[in-house]
């Protein structure tokens, strides 16, 4: 004969199990004011901003200081996801020191160019002007790699949910 308490055990077990994963899925884990952005389903754009209350439900989002909170189901978001900082690039330090060695290159040739007009073939030092071009290409990579380097983009992860 089985135990009254292990065949209730047995029965209710199950929901217990299925109710508390319900509930984990249903909120997110995700601190107040931390920056965050949602992809409704459907729709291919993000919207990003501060979180601002959690509902088990529903999470609210301000876009900007002055705006007001926007609401969304969480049924209705394909993504959520929470910024862990702001990094740089390699990629668009390295855009931005490749387009200021051209245009150091080119300013630099430009440079020689006005300097050696009016040079005649007999002077020893004609052409002398165009060491200006890999002075000033050195110059321009410098200044794009810092230009380059200066700009952040958020890194997101994926908000876990409780």
């Amino acid at each position: 004969m089985v135990n009254p308490a292990a065949r209730l055990l047995a029965v209710v077990a199950p929901f217990v199990i299925l109710a508390s994963g319900l509930q984990a899925q249903s909120t997110l884990a995700v601190a107040v004011g931390s920056r965050i952005r949602v992809q409704a389903q459907g729709d291919s754009s993000w919207r990003v901003g501060r979180l601002s209350a959690v509902a088990p439900d529903t999470i609210r989002l301000r876009m900007c200081d002055n705006c007001a909170d926007d609401a969304y189901p969480l049924r209705s978001l394909s993504a959520v996801q929470v910024s862990v900082g702001r990094i740089g690039r390699r990629s668009t330090i390295l855009k931005g020191a490749f387009l200021g060695a051209a245009i150091g290159i080119a300013a630099g040739a430009w440079y020689g160019s006005q300097k050696s007009h009016g040079c005649s073939s007999e002077a020893s030092f004609c052409g002398i002007e165009y060491l200006a071009v890999p002075f000033f290409g050195a110059g321009g990579l410098a200044i794009g790699a810092a230009i380059g380097s200066s700009y952040h983009y958020d890194d997101w992860r994926i908000a876990a949910a409780r």
